[in-house]
């Protein structure tokens, strides 16, 4: 049976997470592992051309080594805590999977976040503790996720619940159901979004309210303007 998580964000919406499994888990690993292994054998092919050519001398041998070492420091390392931040918390495996790494609270998470969880999965991961500990964790976290203070979920199974529409109609701006519910979906996944499709969105709603509420005033901060109307 799936684990589920509700997340009060800092924009006050309540989100219910699917927490990802450990068999999701280590398939969408098992993805990256592959991924890293073909681009280790095509090196390591193009390094054996290299080294047995005729013209390979004692320094090309070196460097030719050594590039090796980076290329393969930069998988086990860099890999992930690139994807992690340039793919909104998701590796290729991740991705395929629809899985995502959050922070405790909602929010996407940070470099020192993926740095943390990157030291964790590279030093004490391969002896089997990260797993076992998902295994035990109420919330599915293993010990990356702990010290990183992270969870991975599922994106397609996420259920939005509101914390209280009255201070909406009681307040300056008298919203329908469907537009808090708009706004709320919104905040709860913009960082996970593109930026590009974020921005999009973002001009999308203030263009939208601006002209429902006759604001007479130009909106600078989106993200200010749409989050004042919600409070």
């Amino acid at each position: 049976m799936s684990k589920t998580i509700k997340i009060v964000t800092p924009d006050n919406v309540e989100i219910e997470y699917t927490l990802a499994s450990v068999g999701v888990r280590a398939a969408a690993a098992g993805i990256d592992l592959l991924i890293h292994g073909a681009v280790i054998l095509i090196v390591a092919i193009i390094a054996t051309f290299i080294l047995l050519s005729n013209e390979a001398d004692e320094g090309t041998i070196y460097s030719t080594i050594a590039i090796m070492f980076l290329i393969y420091g930069l998988l086990n390392y860099a890999y992930y805590i690139l994807c992690d931040l340039l793919m909104k918390g998701q590796t290729f495996g991740k991705k395929v999977y629809k899985i995502r790494i959050i922070r405790d609270n909602g929010e996407g998470i940070t470099v020192a976040h993926a740095m943390i969880r990157e030291f964790i999965r590279a030093t004490i991961d391969p002896l089997g503790i990260g797993f076992i500990l998902i295994l035990f964790s109420k919330k599915n976290k293993r010990l990356g996720d702990m010290a990183a203070s992270t969870i991975v979920v599922e994106e397609e199974k996420m259920t939005l619940s509101y914390l209280d529409l009255s201070y909406n109609t009681l307040g300056k701006y008298d919203l329908s159901k469907e537009e808090i519910m708009l706004l709320q979906d919104y905040f709860s996944r913009k960082e996970m979004m593109e930026e590009g499709s974020r921005k999009n969105l973002q001009k999308k709603l203030v263009q939208y309210f601006v002209k429902k509420l006759d604001i007479q005033n130009i909106v600078e901060d989106g993200d200010g303007f749409l989050k004042s109307i919600l409070q």
